[in-house]
């Protein structure tokens, strides 16, 4: 027997030795020491220890050192958390640990100047002002929920969810933010974004894609959902940590992966300034608010630099739908490649505004059942369609500026206002009203409309590609009839080419009668 004893005391202090060591790992694991906290077993005068735990966050913080874990066991803690530099928690999950503060208390609050504090296993329910907050500190969550979040009293356009500024990054694993009264995350001048559902991969479109905008099925721990002031803002990315100089331009400054982005008012995602990628995520179901318009999937503005060139990419799968105003709304100086589905938004699938602005559909992409218009480009923008599925739009009201009956719009792709199209080897197929309708578009060296269209299928549809007469003092730009004609294919149209149409189209996703340069941005979170 004392043999035995001499094998597992050795054990047993290797195991110690394996989860002491001083500072996390890049991933966040907890090795520093532990201050246990137990709100039942515990007591104010606790060693913190596993067999001797304090009652309270507070109590733990006096006894934490740099580099220490506060475990917290299952239960609710009402307290406000101010978390000093470098010091972790670790709760026994999101369904178990709650911290709920008391009333105006806001929720977890980071000390600057950590370096990767991780938060891990806890809710943090009906905090006031927001639930986490960390300034210049880089932060990593994983299993944390974020619900229920008040506007503090007397403190307008608070009530986040998680803010987060100046930091080198926001890394959230399987964590839910619902319900904030303002909005569920803010990443201001962080230089990493990662919000992910690491080990989840069910496709939001499903087995059929067609049943519905979001296949029922698709259920990943990541969640931002029910947010009353926008789901997900990420503004001017691009700037180092404490916003002191920029970083590269070109790098990927943030990646949305296998998340639902749900109900949220005004914006599901948005970014002002800086390139990333949603993959094999869904953003869905956008409401406007009560006193404003704005009701968009995925919005892409300017941050403080307006001229820097973004790249978003819209792959694996993802979906953008069911939005009350556009599923994805460009007003910037970016590249965005869609490879996924642009599905049932209530005012157009896709609108990019402004020189520099370039959409490009893959022949992966598929841009369905939105109404008024599919894909639209205004005020000098660019559309590019290789081998992409425009189809099914449908018809929408627009009001007449002459006034009498509205004027029913649903077309496939839209270009106006000096803008630019070049569409091989798409399909336009079953677009209410047309399958391209052109109105003050941009002209070529040559002269012609700047739309390029061959190899292009048209089926269904009273047209197919309209050519509105020029605005009145307009240099006439002419109408490659006889190319669209010979390069495309046609069928089921009263009308294959229309050179001289006289269409009613609606040229701004803002509203009914707005010109394309009307600002129709939601404002930037704070």
């Amino acid at each position: 027997m004392k043999a035995l004893r001499l094998l597992v005391i050795p054990l047993a202090l290797a195991l110690l030795v394996g989860v002491c060591s001083d500072d996390p790992d890049e991933n966040g694991s907890f090795d520093g020491p532990a201050v246990y906290v137990d709100a039942v077993k515990g007591s104010a005068a606790g060693a913190g220890t596993f067999d001797d735990p304090v009652n309270t966050l507070e109590a733990a913080i006096k006894l934490a050192k740099a580099g220490d874990t506060l475990v917290l066991s299952a239960g609710t803690f009402s307290e406000s958390v101010a978390l000093p530099a470098d010091v972790h928690i670790k709760g026994e999950g999101s369904g178990k640990t709650v911290i709920k503060p008391p009333k105006d208390g806001s929720g977890i609050t980071l000390g600057k100047d950590g370096v990767d504090i991780k938060i891990e296993g806890v809710a943090i329910t009906e905090a006031w002002g927001y639930g986490i907050s960390a300034p210049v500190v880089g932060l990593t969550l994983v299993d944390v929920k974020v619900e229920k979040t008040k506007m503090k009293t007397g403190s307008p356009g608070t009530g986040h969810g998680i803010q987060v500024i100046g930091a080198a990054k926001l890394k959230m694993e399987n964590c839910n933010v619902t319900m904030s009264a303002g909005t569920g995350v803010i990443a201001q001048k962080v230089a990493s974004v990662s919000i992910v559902d690491p080990a989840y991969s069910v496709s939001p479109r499903g087995g059929s894609g067609s049943q519905s905008i979001v296949d029922p099925a698709y259920s990943p721990a990541s969640s931002i959902a029910g947010n009353f002031g926008g789901g997900i803002a990420i503004v001017d990315p691009a700037y180092s940590p404490g916003g002191k100089g920029k970083s590269d331009s070109s790098a990927e400054h943030f990646v949305i992966k296998s998340t639902i982005i749900k109900d949220n008012r005004m914006y599901g995602l948005a970014v002002y300034g800086g390139s990333g990628t949603v993959f094999n995520s869904a953003i869905t179901g956008t409401q406007k608010h009560s006193s404003q318009d704005f009701a968009d999937g995925l919005v892409l503005s300017d941050g403080s630099d307006p001229d820097l060139q973004g790249a978003i990419k819209i792959a694996g799968n993802a979906v953008i739908g069911g939005n009350q105003r556009t599923g994805l709304l460009l007003s910037t100086p970016a590249i965005v490649d869609v490879d996924g589905e642009i599905r049932g938004n209530i005012h157009g699938g896709l609108w990019a505004r402004g020189d520099k602005a370039l959409i490009r559909l893959s022949s992966e992409a598929r841009v369905t059942e939105n109404k008024m218009v599919g894909a639209a480009v205004t005020w000098g923008a660019r559309l590019e369609a290789n081998g992409a599925r425009i189809e099914k739009t449908q018809l929408a009201a627009f009001g007449n500026p002459g006034g009498g009956i509205p004027v029913q719009i649903g077309d496939g792709v839209g270009v106006f206002d000096k803008s630019h199209a070049k569409m091989d080897g798409a399909t336009l197929e079953g677009n209410a009203r047309a399958g391209v309708v052109a109105h003050g578009s941009a002209a070529n060296k040559s002269g012609q409309v700047d739309i390029q269209i061959s190899g292009t299928k048209f089926i269904g549809g009273e047209f197919g590609i309209v050519v509105n007469k020029q605005k009145a003092g307009a240099t006439p730009a002419s109408v490659p009839t006889a190319e669209y004609t010979k390069n495309n294919s046609f069928d089921g149209q009263k009308t294959k080419v229309e050179p001289a149409g006289n269409l009613d189209v609606q040229v701004s996703p803002c509203g009914v009668n707005k010109p394309a340069e009307t600002k129709c941005i939601p404002p930037i979170a704070k």
